[in-house]
């Protein structure tokens, strides 16, 4: 019952959210989508309830999400036109990165905040040997370290945080 309450929450609340306004028929049909999904999904996706309202992980969610939405998008748009304007070279190819999340969640987070970044885009998963197999149009390193660090770490702090913490 926890875990269907918690998807019914948590999807009003993402429904709410991309509707932009709390009308009584948008609240009456996102509770019946959520509470459909919490039926359908509620024992497959939710480890533990507890965990989606914890107030440092809600926090860690927002925080990432405004600092994706407003500083690493609108970077990389930029370095995406600048490519395709000329101005800057591009030298695309695809590099392995290592990973060491325990949670699928994270695994899946990270692997959709690089495919939504322009410029790059995770192309395969390989979960037994915890490598990401990126391409990306600046690989001007195949260097896994290198390429985290200019890939991933933006993302690390925050998705652990969330998932991990």
């Amino acid at each position: 019952m926890k875990k269907l309450i918690a998807i019914w929450i948590a999807g009003l609340a993402v429904y709410l959210a991309i509707v932009g306004r709390i009308t009584l028929y948008d609240f009456v049909v996102g509770s019946l989508i959520s509470l459909i999904a919490g039926l359908i999904f509620g024992t497959k996706i939710i480890e533990n309830p507890g965990k989606i309202f914890s107030p440092r992980r809600i926090f860690y969610a927002i925080a990432y999400m405004v600092y994706y939405l407003f500083v690493v998008e609108p970077i990389c748009h930029f370095k995406v036109a600048t490519m395709i304007l000329g101005i800057r070279k591009y030298k695309p190819g695809i590099v392995v990165i290592d990973y060491d999340y325990k949670s699928e969640y994270a695994v899946a987070a990270i692997a959709n905040s690089i495919t939504n970044t322009p410029g790059t885009v995770v192309v395969d998963i390989d979960p037994a040997k915890k490598k990401y197999y990126v391409h990306w149009l600046e690989a001007y390193s195949l260097d896994p370290m290198k390429a985290w660090h200019e890939i991933v770490s933006q993302f690390d702090k925050w998705i652990k945080q969330v998932f991990e913490g």
